[in-house]
């Protein structure tokens, strides 16, 4: 496995990049050379593949925009925004760390997929959400509560890039919320494949 041979001292985050459709998997659970999972030794982020390599600009357009609008501004001042659909969502300028009100639960072997859900975070992502967290687990989940939780995050950061080094702790400190959610960190402005 490559994490052994660079050594996990010289990597700190991990990004998968991948298509929606496999949006319902917990990438930060793979199991790490240690054996404990990803998630709980190094930033493990989701970025959207369409956009990372397309140069449509419908595609790119609202995703930079969306990015721009908040990277400036203190974590303290971003506001953390449920999705629950995107058809009533992010109206005129209204922009945030977003999270879906919805379950992705990971399917098991012969269970139907979440096609409804993950057709809403493709809709969320093509009106350029950047940043955006789902929960996989636990079955029953008060959505205010995570509201707060990435409030908290939010207002640990010193800086927006700063969001998930924080959101990372929470996870290895045990909580339950970090360790069943997902996150998408997906800036425009940092594309290393452009």
């Amino acid at each position: 496995m490559l994490l052994t041979e660079l050594g996990p001292k010289s990597i700190s985050q991990i990004h998968f990049v991948a298509d929606p459709l496999l949006f319902d998997r917990p990438f930060h659970e793979i199991t790490a050379p240690s054996g404990s999972p990803l998630g709980e030794e190094f930033v493990v982020l989701l970025r959207h593949r369409e956009r990372l390599f397309s140069k449509k600009p419908h595609v790119r357009r609202p995703w930079i925009d969306y990015a721009d609008a908040l990277r400036p501004r203190a974590p303290k001042e971003i506001r953390v925004i449920p999705i629950e659909s995107s058809a009533n969502c992010l109206a005129g300028l209204d922009r945030g760390m977003c999270y879906f009100t919805h379950l992705l639960s990971t399917p098991t072997r012969g269970a139907a997929s979440n096609v409804n859900e993950k057709l809403e975070l493709m809709r969320l992502l093509r009106l350029g959400v950047p940043y955006l967290c789902w929960l996989h687990g636990p079955d029953a989940v008060d959505w205010t509560a995570v509201g707060t939780f990435l409030s908290g995050c939010m207002a640990k950061a010193e800086t927006l890039d700063g969001f998930p080094d924080c959101f990372t702790q929470e996870r290895i400190g045990g909580s339950a919320l970090a360790a069943g959610a997902a996150l998408l960190w997906d800036d425009p402005g940092q594309n290393p494949f452009l």
